[in-house]
């Protein structure tokens, strides 16, 4: 369920992941399977995150999704094979907070649909979830806390 919607300006932020198209049915393992490669890339060489992992999705189509797994890192940590380093530019931004287990995410999203027609914004670039618990520590998922960023305009 979202608790709350509310626009928010997101600085730049250097972060470390891992992009890659996979199967929409084969999502969750995926990411997880890019988590535990990048989690593991980073304690081997003392990469310290700045903040809690998130996931990217630049393309969702019925059965392929485009999705980036990663962290904020301190400027200057450098990635190497499928681990990359980029910017994520500054934007305003839709942050809505979904509170429950991944499948009911939905819900949220559509009351971000409702959000932007109401309050007259256009979405503006890729949405990112923020995910600030481990399901293999939390096996309570109707506790798990994500916040979904959308880069949005005024129109």
């Amino acid at each position: 369920m979202a608790d709350s919607i509310e626009a928010r300006e997101l600085p730049e932020q250097y972060v470390l992941g891992i992009r890659m198209k996979t199967d929409i049915a084969h999502l969750p393992v995926s990411i997880g399977t890019m988590y535990h490669e990048l989690f593991g890339y980073l304690g081997a060489r003392q990469i310290q995150p700045l903040g809690m992992p998130y996931a990217e999705y630049f393309e969702v189509c019925e059965k392929v999704v485009d999705v980036e797994c990663g962290v904020a890192v301190p400027p200057g940590a450098q990635g190497e094979g499928r681990i990359v380093a980029r910017v994520i530019p500054g934007a305003k931004t839709l942050c809505a907070v979904h509170v429950g287990p991944y499948e009911t995410m939905t819900s949220t999203y559509a009351k971000i649909d409702a959000w932007i027609g109401e309050k007259g914004y256009a979405y503006a670039g890729s949405p990112r979830e923020v995910y600030h618990s481990d399901p293999q520590k939390d096996k309570d998922s109707s506790k798990w806390v994500t916040e979904i960023f959308w880069p949005v305009r005024k129109v």
